[in-house]
């Protein structure tokens, strides 16, 4: 409250009393906690008065001094602090506004110091969590080429340390927006390229490869990508990989493929875990339901200590030990814990709808599990969560068998759809953005829902009814 009353009393007391624009940014700058950028920050109450009084205060020494460098960055990543906490908690109209004071103010500091590295690379975070990827490619590109110029003049290691640093984060980044702009083929060059450079990891460059197919709904080249995988021979026994097999080949709909790489994820498992014995069960073809779910009920009967308790709630309920009513009330428990402790909700939000929807279904009742479905969809996962990807394969099924009535519209070239939802404030941004998307070759499936937009993990879409 002090820093928010500070800017008037700045500017009307009389110069001799005025602080100075540089003790006003060093008084400032100890209010702001320590952030690298790449994961959302959540701010307790006491954190987020801080970085509001701290960014008063770049106000403040902004109104004495408008072309302070220092000021405006750190006001920029004051505003980014507090966009990535609005952003974690839902608030998007006012995350926007923070990102968006936060690139004001990173232009200018540009112009008036445009060899300073940092600079850049915050503004291309900023522009990212804008969905300015294109914005966010050119100043991560700027960033890497700034970055190689430092390390090649050689003359100070601290400079030469953080370049490095910024340009490894900077070239992962990039191609993360690349597939956010569907240009595929030239993420998964750069992912190749940066790994060539930096130990290449085959684990990790394997990850990146196959995300960018199941992007393009690719499944064939995502699972090549894990095969491929298993001839690594550290890799060969990693039950990981045959359990994202499993996945992969249950989303391709190849259920007795999944079944079988899912028994030989359990074979090489040394640690008890929830999820690759229910999705065993899920996936399983009808004739090994009974097999599959008889292990399970006897994992959650006698769970292993390590097993936490929303995991221990989600098993009672998929083996029938715990109604739909009980487990959405425990839900809401468990969503309440996580809201006290400041733990971001998305990919919670997103197995307490898909799992409810996917017993609705079993139960017959799928205007249920349509709901359920769509608010899974709604949700948005930190990354990719097969939970989300499997409801959005159920829901268009759903939607296509409930007719005419639906709100869903079919592409004559099935089973490739389009689902139209009813939009909110970002609807007619979306439009342009999908128009501007209309002249690529057929993709399956768009989603405009809840005010919010999100296309998923398609490449190519093909305009119906907007």
């Amino acid at each position: 409250m002090l820093a928010t009353l500070l800017l008037p009393l700045v500017l009307l007391a009389p110069p001799q009393d005025r602080p100075s624009a540089t003790e006003l940014v060093d008084q400032a700058k100890l209010y702001l906690p320590d952030y690298s950028g790449e994961h959302r920050a959540f701010l307790t109450p006491a954190q987020k008065s801080e970085v509001q009084a701290a960014s008063h205060l770049f106000s403040a020494a902004l109104a004495l001094e408008p072309q302070n460098v220092l000021a405006l960055r750190y006001k920029g990543h004051a505003q980014v602090l507090l966009g990535e906490d609005q952003l974690n908690r839902e608030q998007r109209v006012a995350s926007r506004a923070s990102f968006s004071t936060a690139v004001e103010c990173f232009d200018q500091a540009v112009v008036q110091q445009p060899e300073f590295l940092w600079t850049w690379y915050a503004r291309a975070m900023a522009h990212q969590r804008l969905g300015s990827y294109a914005g966010a490619i050119d100043d991560f590109e700027h960033c890497i080429s700034l970055a190689q110029a430092i390390i090649a003049e050689g003359a100070d290691q601290d400079a030469i340390k953080q370049a490095r640093a910024l340009k490894f984060k900077a070239r992962l980044w990039r191609s993360d927006c690349r597939m956010q702009l569907f240009e595929f083929e030239t993420a998964r060059s750069e992912y190749r390229a940066f790994y060539a450079d930096n130990g290449n990891d085959a684990w990790d460059l394997g990850i990146k490869i196959a995300e960018t197919y199941l992007r393009e709904r690719d499944f064939s080249g995502a699972i090549q990508t894990y095969e491929a995988l298993l001839e690594v021979p550290r890799y060969a026994d990693f039950h990981g990989a045959y359990t994202l097999l499993g996945y992969l080949e249950g989303l391709h709909e190849n259920h007795d493929k999944a079944y079988a790489r899912l028994n030989q994820a359990l074979a090489r498992e040394r640690k008890p875990t929830l999820y690759p014995r229910l999705w065993h069960w899920i996936l399983a073809p009808t004739e090994y339901k009974t097999e599959t779910l008889d292990p399970l009920k006897r994992f959650v009967a006698n769970p292993p200590s390590a097993l936490s308790s929303w995991d221990l709630t989600l098993g009672r309920f998929m083996t029938g030990a715990m109604t739909a009513d009980a487990f959405l009330a425990t839900a809401k428990v468990e969503v309440d814990r996580r809201k006290l402790e400041a733990i971001p909700l998305d990919n919670l939000m997103c197995e307490v709808w898909f799992y409810a929807g996917w017993h609705y279904e079993q139960q017959g009742a799928p205007e249920l599990a349509i709901a359920a479905y769509r608010k899974t969809l709604a949700s948005r996962p930190a990354a990719f969560k097969w939970e989300w990807a499997y409801a959005r394969l159920r829901f268009a099924r759903l939607m296509r068998a409930a007719g005419p009535k639906s709100q869903l519209r079919e592409d004559p070239g099935p089973p490739r759809t389009i689902l139209l939802l009813p939009g909110g404030p970002d609807f007619h941004e979306l439009r342009k953005e999908v128009l501007l998307e209309a002249t690529k070759p057929a993709g399956d499936l768009l989603l405009l829902m809840e005010g919010s937009w999100r296309t998923g993990f398609t490449p190519k879409i093909k305009v119906i009814g907007l």
